[in-house]
């Protein structure tokens, strides 16, 4: 009866419905893009930070950055100069990208919520914090004065 009962559990998991979060991007950015994508898709970043072993994951990570752009990715690794893909990006200042639902730096709240709907994870949001997902992995908009100034994707806490 136990092992039925994985079974079922493990088909479930299997097949659960993706989430929104899943197919989400910051224009050409995704979650999981090698090193060699991220150049391809936004040419070769304009700076590249140090490797550093973050402790809570224990993956090496770089960031790099392209400040006309208004991006920054975490490629992340799991050795030091191994091979890299994006961890987490987002974008700020004058970005222009935008997410797979359309919206823009600048966008305002009720925007961001009516293109995400029921995504939008009340729980961990806030006045100045709108979550589509968790914190854990998501999309996390950060608002002042009601308007987006940055865009998060990935996982904003460990």
């Amino acid at each position: 009866m136990r092992t039925l009962a994985l079974f079922l559990l493990m088909t479930a998991c299997a097949f659960a419905a993706p989430s929104a979060v899943d197919s989400e991007h910051l224009g050409p950015m995704k979650l999981g893009m090698t090193a060699k994508q991220v150049v391809a898709a936004v040419g070769k970043p304009a700076t590249r930070s140090a490797w550093t072993l973050e402790g809570a994951t224990g993956t090496w990570i770089q960031t790099w950055t392209w400040p006309t752009r208004g991006l920054t990715a975490i490629m992340g690794a799991q050795s030091r100069g191994g091979a890299q893909s994006v961890d987490r990006v987002w974008i700020d200042g004058k970005s222009t990208l935008a997410t797979a639902r359309g919206i823009r730096l600048g966008a305002t709240r009720a925007k961001v919520v009516k293109a995400y709907d029921k995504d939008v994870n009340e729980e961990e949001s806030s006045p100045d914090r709108a979550v589509v997902g968790s914190i854990y992995g998501g999309l996390i908009f950060t608002l002042k004065n009601g308007r987006v100034v940055q865009i998060f994707l990935g996982a904003g806490a460990e």
